[in-house]
């Protein structure tokens, strides 16, 4: 299950709070946008932004579903100033 555009939601919800509030527990907050199940075919490959909520669901099919989650970094991050970043989402 995904909620597209989840991820505009929380940039414009992070920019409120500050990015901060990930320290803890993840947040609750009303997501205005429905959930989406996701339907793929064998060797899909889904990409996606890493502020998109997702869930999981139950797997109804016959077949066993692999999941490999990797967050990308860029080589120089420790030298970023996340308060000052910005990445237009």
């Amino acid at each position: 299950m995904v909620w597209p555009g989840s991820h505009k939601f929380f940039k414009a919800y992070f920019e409120r709070i500050g990015h901060n509030v990930l320290v803890g527990v993840m947040p609750q907050v009303d997501i205005p946008m429905k959930p989406v199940m996701v339907t793929e075919s064998a060797g899909d490959v889904a990409l996606a932004h890493y502020f998109v909520l997702h869930g999981a669901c139950p797997n109804s099919a016959d077949d066993i579903r692999h999941t490999l989650i990797t967050r990308l970094r860029h080589s120089d991050i420790e030298s970023t100033d996340l308060d000052t970043a910005y990445i237009d989402i």
